[in-house]
């Protein structure tokens, strides 16, 4: 037989330490304007010797983004979403690009390089915003019904009370009366 007490406390734990991580990942690595895939620009490469804001030195890659999106709306962390997103669809500004169909892009020249169309970001992205939008109709859903019950609730109520202000048993099938009604 299983016990659920050690269960709960392992969920608890999980949910704590991703927190802390998602946290970590947001304190080390985004930066000004993007999240970085390094903290700092790596003075050694390989297998290829790469410059600063090359490829994994230093740079922001959408699909790994995508990734980070998908995470923090499983631990409904929208409003960092909302800046990652916003990151890989649109400058600050307000005007659209498309770095999410790019490999990487240059933090500091802002141009996107790699392969292109690279399927693995738009897969990411893609996974990620439908999650989110899967979790808030959900929640729509859920807020309908809790709202859809209390007026119901509500509605009783009111009945029940006009009943007894009128003087009237609400509990009673209306074709039924009571002996005092004959009186």
């Amino acid at each position: 037989m299983l016990h659920n007490f050690g269960q709960s406390s392992f969920h608890n734990r999980f949910h704590n330490r991703t927190i802390k991580t998602l946290d970590s990942i947001k304190r080390r690595i985004w930066k000004d304007k993007w999240p970085l895939v390094t903290e700092v620009e790596l003075k050694k490469t390989g297998p290829w010797v790469l410059k600063p804001n090359q490829y994994h030195n230093h740079t922001f890659w959408p699909w790994s983004t995508g990734i980070e999106m998908l995470a923090r709306s499983k631990f409904g962390q929208y409003k960092e979403c909302n800046i990652l997103f916003s990151k890989v669809a649109s400058e600050d500004d307000h005007h659209p690009h498309i770095h999410t169909f790019y490999e990487w892009v240059n933090p500091i020249t802002d141009k996107a390089e790699g392969a292109y169309p690279f399927r693995t970001g738009i897969s990411a992205v893609r996974l990620a915003i439908f999650d989110i939008l899967d979790r808030i109709k959900e929640q729509e859903e859920s807020g309908n019904k809790n709202n859809d019950k209390s007026r119901r609730g509500n509605k009783k109520n009111k009945e029940k009370n006009d009943l007894l202000y009128q003087g009237k048993k609400y509990n009673q099938p209306p074709n039924k009366r009571s002996p005092r009604d004959e009186e």
